[in-house]
């Protein structure tokens, strides 16, 4: 290698230039920059440093590690795409998934023994009050779709237990949950909702059945009596909520948009200003939406879970878009490094 190696660059410059109409247009030109040298023994010095450094001997484990299952818009009642049926079959096939993927995690020595259970909210369609035609649109009543929706619920804590996997749920009030009067407003109380009356079933369940569910719990804060859920998940602070009540994104910090991310961490920014609980999380989970997003633009996650239903026609209609239904499955812990999680997969 050379002694001294010479190295020049064009940079690009921008000036404004008044025109006839007093609109500033930019006119750009190219600057070429002075020589610089750099000693090329100093760069070959760092090179053979480089060569030279052995890879770091492997640590073992640190920290906890938990696997996070989101269970998000099931809409059971839905007739659309298959009807309760399809969403029965797809959700009974996302449940035979996560035990696989639990056991191919680990193959390759991420030893999960906790599983939690996080519902986000619209896990029944309803019957009426929420859009028009939605009487016309159900093919189960009230009663059958919050059955359906807690036998499947019970139905993934059965699996897990069935394989030696302690269990943890908990879960947030979406809006097709609400008790609505018939003005289609929720009249009652946020928490007077079945996504958390389907959970407080399952609880019910498993509590007369001490000696098979000892190691299913509910999460440390059970259900909130707020819109929102904020624990602690084997170290790191994760926040719950359906997604119902975000907004347009405004803040300054947030992606400026009307779009899912938009909304969601204009509102998130907004719950950390007012120093509420789920501001002070470092890893936001949601729905309502019915697609996937992952974002840490803002330093912080945010993720939202695709749905399990069949899709809506008129939405795709009118705008055609679409996505296909999924679970949403991760590792939890500070055993996951930086971002506290790691192993995404939508199942």
């Amino acid at each position: 290698m050379p002694s001294t190696l010479r190295f020049c660059a064009t940079v690009q410059k921008s000036v404004s230039v008044p025109s006839k109409n007093k609109i500033d247009l930019s006119e750009f030109y190219n600057d070429r920059k002075g020589v610089m040298e750099v000693d090329g023994e100093d760069l070959t010095e760092l090179c053979k440093a480089v060569m030279k450094k052995k890879p770091a001997k492997s640590v073992g484990p640190q920290g906890e590690m938990v696997m996070m299952v989101l269970l998000s818009d099931w809409q059971a009642g839905k007739s659309e795409g298959g009807g309760s049926d399809a969403i029965a079959d797809r959700i009974v096939t996302f449940q035979d998934r996560l035990m696989q993927r639990l056991k191919d995690l680990r193959k390759i020595g991420r030893e999960v023994n906790t599983v939690y259970l996080m519902g986000l909210g619209d896990l029944i369609e309803q019957c009426s009050g929420f859009y028009d035609m939605q009487s016309f649109g159900v093919d189960l009543d009230r009663r059958e779709q919050m059955r359906l929706a807690r036998r499947l619920v019970l139905r993934q804590v059965d699996l897990l237990v069935d394989e030696g996997y302690r269990v943890v749920f908990g879960a947030v009030p979406g809006n097709h949950g609400e008790n609505r009067n018939a003005m289609g407003k929720a009249y009652t109380t946020w928490t007077d909702n079945d996504d958390l009356a389907i959970f407080d079933g399952v609880e019910e369940v498993i509590s007369h059945n001490p000696e098979r569910y000892a190691n299913v719990t509910t999460t440390e804060n059970k259900f909130d009596e707020t819109l929102t859920l904020t624990i602690d998940v084997a170290g790191v602070m994760c926040g719950f909520a359906h997604g119902h009540t975000f907004r347009n994104g405004q803040g300054k910090n947030c992606v400026k948009t009307n779009g899912s991310i938009g909304k969601i961490e204009g509102w998130w920014q907004g719950q950390a200003m007012g120093m509420l609980p789920i501001g002070q999380a470092k890893i936001l989970f949601c729905g309502h939406l019915h697609h996937f997003v992952s974002s840490s633009a803002t330093g912080r996650q945010v993720f939202m879970s695709p749905a399990a239903d069949g899709g809506s026609g008129w939405f795709t209609e009118t705008s055609g878009k679409s996505c296909p239904p999924g679970m949403l499955t991760m590792l939890i812990g500070t055993q996951c490094g930086p971002f506290g999680w790691s192993d995404l997969a939508i199942l």
